[in-house]
């Protein structure tokens, strides 16, 4: 058995698609591509692999992470091109490398990195950062347990003022925000035409 972490992007118009059906365009992908995908055991075995963090629906990305278990050792590269040759357009391997952590991907995922795009000019942006750093909100999120506050300045490890939006590094755990939930308290409402792109996951 040879375990590999694959990066890839989604884009396009797949970018609507659900986590359930990612799910379904690799496992379609890996017997087209005819890899030796290894297979959990029991009474319904199915391939082994794992995706890091699930993508919003509507959300880019050039940035995901998969762990992949192959039967037998293959070259990195000849992963990714044979992958990327039967992918449909829209999702893209970007890179692949051998994975020997024992801990699961979602279990090491500690940030997400988010560039938000708003069609705002970059002083109005600017002020909107001052007046939030001087504000120091707390967003109060409903859970199972009833209500609780979080934090903005605490969720949001940082943000950065880019031309086209803002750049932010979201910390992933019990008091973590969501991008939306970010970008409606730094703009004060979601414009209609808000794009989001995870640019990054990073692993602990």
């Amino acid at each position: 058995m040879m375990k590999y972490l694959l990066k890839y992007s989604r884009g396009g118009e797949l970018k609507y698609i659900s986590h359930l059906d990612t799910l379904r365009v690799f496992e379609r992908a890996f017997r087209r591509a005819n890899l030796p995908v290894a297979f959990t055991e029991g009474f319904n075995p199915h391939p082994k692999f794992s995706i890091a963090l699930p993508l919003a629906l509507g959300h880019e990305s050039q940035g995901e992470l998969m762990e992949l278990t192959l039967k037998k050792a293959l070259p990195p590269g000849e992963i990714k091109d044979r992958l990327n040759s039967v992918l449909p357009y829209g999702f893209k391997v970007l890179e692949v490398k051998p994975y020997s952590d024992d801990r699961s991907l979602m279990a090491r995922v500690s940030k997400v990195v988010y560039r938000i795009k708003v069609n705002l000019p970059r002083t109005e942006l600017l002020a909107r950062k001052e007046k939030l750093l001087a504000a120091n909100p707390r967003i109060v999120k409903t859970t199972k347990r009833g209500e609780k506050q979080i934090d903005f300045w605490q969720a949001v490890e940082a943000l950065e003022v880019q031309d086209d939006g803002i750049k932010v590094v979201i910390k992933v755990g019990e008091n973590s925000l969501r991008p939306e939930e970010v970008a409606k308290t730094f703009l004060g409402y979601l414009p209609g035409d808000i794009e989001y792109i995870r640019e990054e996951i990073i692993l602990s």
